[in-house]
């Protein structure tokens, strides 16, 4: 019997798997700068570096420089020192938090933070109220209420609207945005 006879019974690969087996295979050098950079992504200096960055690029801890330049106006620098005020006092004194809330909607755009538009939910102006749901919806329908990104109050929160709201249009757009996130 030949050589060849015997080899039959192993299963015969394919060129594609033959040539993964060689892919994997690497230098002992690609190997030990894997597990380098590995390291150095697990090590504190390195979670510390990405939290500067995101807050730098979140515009939370902007140099004074580079703040006049992206906002000459000065109204980013605002709106964040009234969207802290409003985190702040929201749980220290609720008047203080409602005035607040009130100041910044007048001025300004709705935030996008889904967590900040349900605790607005709350808010005793009607109008506060149905811009915040306004803007929920606009979330929904981009996707942005989807699994952790979804606030787990939501569904309560719209439901006490949709039954003890004082406003009829608040309680249908309640109603309508708590079935389109349950569906």
């Amino acid at each position: 019997m030949a050589k060849r006879d015997i080899d039959d019974d192993r299963p015969k690969r394919s060129w594609r798997e033959v040539d993964k087996m060689r892919d994997k295979g690497g230098s002992a050098r690609q190997r030990q700068e894997d597990r380098a950079q590995e390291r150095l992504q697990r090590s504190p200096v390195y979670e510390q570096y990405k939290a500067k960055v995101s807050k730098l690029l979140g515009g939370e801890d902007l140099p004074d420089m580079v703040r006049e330049k992206l906002d000459p106006s000065g109204a980013l620098k605002a709106r964040d020192d009234l969207l802290k005020k409003i985190k702040k006092v929201a749980t220290e004194d609720r008047k203080a938090w409602a005035e607040a809330v009130t100041e910044f909607v007048d001025k300004f755009d709705m935030p996008e933070d889904a967590y900040l538009l349900v605790d607005l939910l709350d808010h005793p102006k009607d109008r506060v109220v149905e811009k915040s749901l306004d803007q929920l919806e606009v979330l929904a329908k981009a996707g942005a209420l989807t699994g952790s990104k979804c606030p787990k109050s939501i569904d309560q929160r719209l439901r006490s609207l949709e039954m003890m709201g004082s406003d009829p249009d608040v309680q249908a757009k309640a109603k309508g945005l708590r079935e389109k996130l349950r569906g």
